[in-house]
C-alpha cells in the first residue's frame, strides 16, 4: 500500500530542491517543457493527451527558483516513466521511490543511470534506441509503389499493417485525433493497391518532427519499401527545416535508420525494482 503523501514532499537533504506530487489539473501544464525533447517523452506525451487514465501520479522536482529538473509519471500499470532535463538531486528522487509502490522504471540512460548506486532499482536493461538524422544519406532508390499522404479513411488499412508488425500500437482513435489536430501526419507506399509500409510523424513542430510507427508487411520486408518511404518523408521534413527525432527496438530498424544517417544519441533503459 502506498503511503500519504504530502503534495510537496521535502525527502531530499538539499533544502533548494522540493519534490511536488502534482494535482491532476495541472498535469497539462508539463506538455510545453515536455515538447522541448519530444523523442524523450513521446510516450509521456501521449500519456497526457490520452482520453483514457494512464496515470495514478506525476511528481517534479523543482529547484529553488522553480524550474522542473526531473519528471516522474507513475502510471496505473505499476511502471515509472522518468526523465531528467540535466543535472537532479539523485538522493531525493531515490527516497520517493523507495516509498511508491511500482515494479519498473523507465527512462534514457542519461536520466537515469545516476539512480541506479541507491539501493532501490537493479541494473538496467536497454530496451530502445533514440536517434536524430545528422548527415542525411543520397541513396538510389526503387521507383516501385505509389507514395501518398495518407488520410482518415486510410487508417483501417494502416491498423492491419500494424497488426502483423508490432505487439502493441497507438489506437486508431489516436492517430486520427493526430491527424485531424494537425500534430503528425501518415504517408503510405502501395503496391498494386495494397498499402504495404507505413511512416507516420508526431508531435511536430516548427523546428521538428517525431518520426514514429514505420512498418512494413511481413511478406514485403526486405524489398526497399521502408527504405523508400522513410526517404520520402525525410525529404518533406527537411524541405520544411526541420530537425528529425525517432526511436527504435529492433536491430533491423537500427540497420536501416544507420544507412539514411540516422545517428544514436541516447539509450532508453527498463530497472526493475530490488
Amino acid at each position: 500500500m502506498q503511503p500519504e503523501i504530502q503534495s510537496r514532499i521535502p525527502l531530499g537533504s538539499r533544502s533548494d530542491h522540493m519534490i511536488e506530487r502534482l494535482a491532476k489539473d495541472r498535469w497539462s501544464d508539463l506538455v510545453p517543457g515536455l515538447m522541448e525533447n519530444t523523442a524523450e517523452n513521446y510516450f509521456n506525451l501521449l500519456g497526457l493527451l490520452s482520453k483514457k487514465p494512464i496515470y495514478r501520479d506525476i511528481y517534479i522536482q523543482k529547484d529553488k527558483e522553480g524550474k522542473v529538473l526531473s519528471y516522474m509519471f507513475h502510471r496505473l500499470s505499476g511502471t515509472i516513466k522518468f526523465y531528467s532535463r540535466g543535472a537532479y538531486d539523485t538522493e531525493e528522487v531515490s527516497r520517493l521511490l523507495a516509498t511508491l509502490d511500482f515494479r519498473k522504471l523507465i527512462g534514457p540512460i542519461t536520466s537515469t543511470d545516476r539512480l541506479e548506486k541507491h539501493g532501490v532499482l537493479g541494473k538496467g536493461t536497454p530496451i530502445t534506441y533514440l536517434c536524430r538524422l545528422e548527415d542525411p544519406v543520397e541513396l538510389e532508390l526503387s521507383d516501385k509503389g505509389e507514395i501518398r499522404q495518407l488520410a482518415i479513411e486510410d487508417l483501417s488499412k494502416v491498423v492491419q499493417v500494424y497488426l502483423e508488425v508490432f505487439k502493441s500500437f497507438a489506437s486508431e482513435e489516436v492517430m486520427e485525433e493526430k491527424l485531424l489536430t494537425g500534430r503528425g501526419r501518415a504517408y503510405g507506399l502501395f503496391k498494386d493497391g495494397r498499402l504495404v509500409t507505413v511512416v507516420q510523424t508526431d508531435f511536430e513542430q516548427e523546428g521538428s518532427a517525431l518520426i514514429v510507427g514505420v512498418a512494413t508487411r511481413l511478406d514485403c520486408q526486405g524489398m526497399g519499401y521502408g527504405t523508400r518511404l522513410m526517404s520520402h518523408v525525410i525529404g518533406i521534413l527537411q524541405a520544411e527545416g526541420k530537425k528529425i527525432y525517432l526511436e527504435y527496438e529492433s536491430p533491423e530498424a537500427g540497420r536501416l535508420y544507420d544507412k539514411l544517417g540516422f545517428t544514436r544519441f541516447d539509450t532508453v533503459m527498463e530497472y526493475t525494482r530490488i
